[in-house]
């Protein structure tokens, strides 16, 4: 049994869509599947509800016979009556939503899923961490190594967790030591800027063998160049 969320980091009010997989790995067919994932013993996180409709629409591979309701106050749910074909995988899959912040732990013990045959399933657990009005800054470079005087592309992105804009955003970027700005006509490109975000003071000018520089933006990718050894 595996089980996951397809979004994590999750904005806080937004949907990720929940998968329990119930393999059988048997050369016969596993009857009488049923796993209650409820809040009913923790299971279920009390934070983390169901967002959209619960039926036999969200099952594949689970059986005619198979059923799947919705657990108390609308969290997790409950498969009965499943069968698995020997090699064939029962799937659960249906959206959930959280607007509590911090991760959320949906664990089930070994034995959690029931079958006709008595095989024991394994224990499984899946986190999804929520957010909300969080920022997020990543930052890369290509060519991880250069020689003086090549050029390397820096990019960095800014991440929002958010469902409202976020607005007056700006962080303050340093260049390593000996690494200046240039643009297309020196070697570089012309900044790439998406997201509808834009430089809040332009984009600054090359500056040869000058010391680095301190740049405000709201997100953008720029080229730097390594600068020459001074003789």
């Amino acid at each position: 049994m595996r089980k996951g969320f397809s979004v994590t980091p999750l904005t806080a009010g937004a949907d990720s869509l929940m998968t329990v997989r119930i393999g059988n790995n048997s050369a016969a067919a596993l009857t009488g599947v049923g796993l209650s994932d409820t809040t009913v013993g923790a299971r279920w996180p009390a934070a983390l509800t169901n967002s959209g409709a619960i039926g036999a629409a969200q099952l594949s591979g689970c059986g005619a016979g198979a059923s799947l309701v919705a657990g108390p106050g609308g969290q997790g749910f409950v498969l009965a009556g499943a069968e698995i074909a020997a090699g064939g995988e029962c799937r659960v899959q249906f959206n959930v939503t959280s607007t509590t912040t911090g991760t959320h732990t949906n664990a089930l013990p070994s034995g959690a899923v029931s079958n006709t045959q008595g095989f024991t399933s394994p224990a499984s657990s899946a986190p999804i961490e929520v957010r909300d009005n969080a920022l997020t800054v990543a930052k890369a470079i290509t060519p991880t190594t250069v020689a003086p005087g090549d050029v390397a592309l820096f990019s960095v992105a800014v991440t929002s967790f958010s469902l409202t804009p976020q607005t007056s955003v700006n962080f303050t970027d340093t260049l390593p030591a000996g690494m200046v700005y240039v643009d297309a006509t020196t070697g570089g490109i012309t900044p790439v800027i998406s997201g509808g975000c834009s430089f809040a003071g332009g984009v600054p000018m090359p500056t040869p063998l000058a010391p680095p520089r301190r740049v405000s933006a709201s997100t953008s990718p720029a080229p730097h160049r390594a600068a020459p050894p001074a003789w």
